[in-house]
């Protein structure tokens, strides 16, 4: 038998973090494609969600619907820019819960589309996505990161709480 003893890493934002808003305790500098994204506070009868914080994001999708939660560079913290992260290693990761396997993935996109996406969420409740790219040479002005939601039969309700992007591998 193991036990584990979780010490959560703080999201704050410091230097090397490139979010804003990353506890997901607010909607304002993430933009939604087809998710109803809203916030949802901690209750007595709920020990599971939020994971951490007092307040995390829930998102909604609906059945035969393709979606997309994302922060891009014009609302990212601490001076980042699409032509500063151009050639450079980058990870991007966040705390997903879904009771749905293979339909949410974490994402990086840059000018030229996707640089790289996580596996897809397994659907056992709380998990960390996390991916890792390079962010093309000459990239000038896209730089994005977040969620995204596959088109099929299922749909989709689930949270994220503290989330990380940050130049490195993971």
């Amino acid at each position: 038998n193991r036990v584990f003893v979780e010490e959560p890493l703080s999201v704050s934002n410091m230097g090397w973090q490139l979010l804003t808003d990353p506890i997901g305790d607010s909607t304002s500098n993430f933009a939604a494609s087809n998710f109803t994204a809203t916030t949802q506070g901690q209750d007595e009868n709920d020990k599971f969600v939020p994971k951490y914080d007092d307040t995390c994001t829930k998102l909604v999708l609906g059945a035969s619907t393709a979606g997309t939660y994302r922060q891009v560079v014009a609302n990212m913290a601490n001076g980042i820019t699409a032509s500063l992260a151009a050639g450079r290693e980058m990870t991007f990761a966040m705390w997903v819960y879904s009771r749905i396997a293979s339909k949410i993935a974490v994402e990086i996109v840059d000018d030229s589309g996707q640089v790289a996406a996580s596996a897809q969420h397994q659907g056992k409740g709380w998990e960390l996505l996390t991916v890792t790219g390079v962010i093309g040479a000459a990239n000038s002005s896209v730089l994005t990161v977040g969620l995204t939601a596959d088109n099929d039969s299922s749909a989709f309700t689930g949270f994220w709480n503290r989330g990380w992007f940050y130049f490195g591998d993971a």
